[in-house]
């Protein structure tokens, strides 16, 4: 059985759940009561500034003796006194400031209209990475040794179309891509374990979790709202930062909302029966075609066959002639050899020959002087 309790751990701190029933229940029951305790333990409160129009729906006398009522409120679409109408992204600011707080805002930025309309805007296209540089923009945005805190949605990465929720894949990408100091980030955990569904104002009770155990989470599902959220805390740990917001987004993999996913189920044809499936007239025409195929294939296969043993026997005849020819080339060269051999004799003899000549024709001069002088 649930111990319903007023209070949650955070950070190894007992806080109150919000009781203020605006946007009540989801994940405000815990992001107002963090955001607040941030505020209030800040050690400078002279320049705050709030991305998106949260807390000053959940605000009270409480705020002016904390000293964080006066901060600045920007958001781009919601119009409320004190509320500056400007988008994060290319919201200018003449100053730094010592304090941050974002809840539950930066995964809507650079996204689509929610679907009552009542939040965000149609936009021809989206970039799926904006969230994280508009935490990347809220660093830049503070004073050396400035702390900023941020609440998102955590579980599974999914794109809602009007948000994007994140996972650790995705926020990663904050030290990787974006720059900020691995020093100046640290992100902690809360999970929804239960809540009351048979009251109109219900009770909650979230506990403390870390990324893998919320890596299957999924937005709505099994309660509305974000069933895990992160707290990313930035402390500014030097003015040498430098912001990329051009950068292209990275090809990760986004799932589909929890109702989309069930939508496109149910909006797929019911699966039949094995009996069903062979008694169908589509299920007998499909056979009847794949066995003809498969008959043509077999002769196909056959011929093929044929054909490859034609063919070595071709290969093996070639081999044959090429091996006559190979030693037909061999003799030739033998005879070649030997036709060398008979023409250097031939030679040989024939200078022996024109020698001998030319001895025999020098002894008949001599025999001739010989007789002549005898005469």
């Amino acid at each position: 059985m649930t111990e319903w309790k007023n209070t949650f751990v955070f950070q190894g701190k007992e806080l109150s759940y919000n009781r203020i029933k605006f946007n009540n229940p989801s994940e405000r029951a815990v992001e107002v009561a963090i955001a607040f305790d941030f505020l209030a333990n800040l050690d400078s409160k002279k320049r705050i500034l709030e991305v998106g129009h949260v807390l000053s729906h959940y605000e009270n006398t409480l705020s002016d003796y904390l000293g964080i009522k006066s901060r600045q409120i920007i958001d781009k679409f919601e119009k409320d006194v004190g509320v500056d109408n400007q988008d994060l992204i290319s919201f200018l600011s003449p100053e730094k400031y010592d304090a941050i707080v974002s809840v539950s805002t930066v995964e809507h930025i650079g996204q689509g209209a929610e679907p009552s309309g009542h939040y965000g805007q149609s936009v021809e296209s989206r970039d799926l990475e904006e969230p994280l540089k508009a935490i990347a923009k809220i660093y830049d945005l503070l004073a050396t040794d400035g702390k900023a805190l941020i609440t998102v949605p955590f579980g599974k990465l999914t794109d809602a179309g009007w948000f994007i929720q994140c996972s650790q894949e995705y926020l990663d990408l904050l030290v990787e891509k974006y720059g900020i100091p691995q020093a100046a980030i640290s992100i902690s955990f809360l999970k929804l374990i239960n809540i009351e569904t048979t009251s109109s104002s219900p009770r909650m009770v979230w506990g403390e979790s870390n990324a893998v155990a919320l890596s299957s989470v999924e937005y709505n599902s099994p309660w509305p709202c974000a069933n895990g959220i992160a707290v990313i805390q930035l402390s500014k740990v030097s003015a040498d930062f430098h912001l990329n917001l051009n950068a292209e987004p990275t090809p990760l993999f986004y799932e589909m909302l929890y109702q989309e996913q069930q939508e496109l189920e149910k909006s797929q044809p019911e699966i039949q029966t094995a009996g069903e499936l062979e008694q169908s007239p589509d299920f007998i025409f499909l056979v009847s075609t794949l066995a003809a195929q498969l008959h043509t294939s077999e002769e196909e296969l056959e011929e093929s066959h044929a054909f490859v043993q034609l063919m070595q026997g071709k290969i093996e005849q070639l081999q044959g002639v090429q091996e006559q020819l190979s030693q037909t080339q061999e003799e030739l060269k033998r005879i070649q050899t030997l036709m060398q051999e008979v023409q250097a004799e031939k030679d040989w003899l024939q200078s022996k020959y024109l020698a001998v000549r030319q001895m025999a024709h020098q002894l008949q001069k001599e025999l001739e002087q010989a007789l002549a002088r005898q005469r």
